[in-house]
């Protein structure tokens, strides 16, 4: 594994799991990412198949035009199948955690293109001490609370499956501390870069 500096002449293929909206276009910051590096970003919203489609009915953020939104699991397929993939670099920002999303990363992992994804910690983690009277305080919360068994079922089933879902190429941005003892592919690399606060602050300041 090695770091290095984020620079590319490729397209950025970015899979979204939610509505795209004109302030997620700006909060990730493409606009300068465009300019700066003289590529061109294609969106993928993939959230009215992945999720529940009334969310997106209701969305009232304004949504960012000029996005490919696809509206069923079947014609994303067809269309990332039939993308030129030759000078692509693809931003992954699917989680896996139902089955929707983890055909999309199958599709993603069998390509072979190289993939960016993000490791961001902007807020401290609390982590409750694990003993005995955790686990009995949990049993106590949940315990007729039958569709949360199902929830965490499947959390840990998917949670297990992602393990084993690595790329031929991937390349990890990422800032503050990072744990990569669990990351694993064929070629990892680290691009550093700066808390989101920080890098809008510094783009303003220029």
């Amino acid at each position: 594994m090695k770091k290095k500096s984020f620079k590319s002449n490729k397209k950025l293929l970015v899979l979204w799991p939610y509505t795209f909206t004109e302030f997620d276009f700006y909060k990730e910051e493409y606009d300068h990412l465009e300019k700066r590096l003289n590529s061109k970003i294609i969106i993928h919203d993939l959230s009215n198949f992945l999720y529940n489609k009334k969310i997106n009915d209701i969305w009232l953020t304004k949504k960012k035009k000029n996005v490919h939104r696809f509206f069923s699991l079947r014609s994303w397929i067809k269309h990332f199948r039939n993308i030129n993939k030759s000078n692509i670099l693809l931003y992954n920002n699917i989680p896996i955690d139902n089955f929707k999303t983890l055909i999309v990363n199958l599709f993603v992992k069998s390509s072979n293109i190289p993939v960016l994804t993000h490791i961001y910690n902007d807020v401290a983690i609390f982590k409750a001490k694990k003993d005995s009277n955790y686990f009995l305080n949990k049993i106590k919360e949940n315990i007729f609370r039958f569709g949360s068994y199902s929830y965490y079922i499947k959390q840990f089933i998917f949670k297990y499956i992602n393990q084993y879902i690595k790329y031929k190429k991937h390349l990890i941005v990422k800032y503050g501390y990072t744990n990569t003892k669990n990351l694993s592919s064929e070629k990892i690399i680290f691009i550093d870069s700066h808390a989101q606060d920080y890098s809008k602050y510094l783009i303003k300041k220029k």
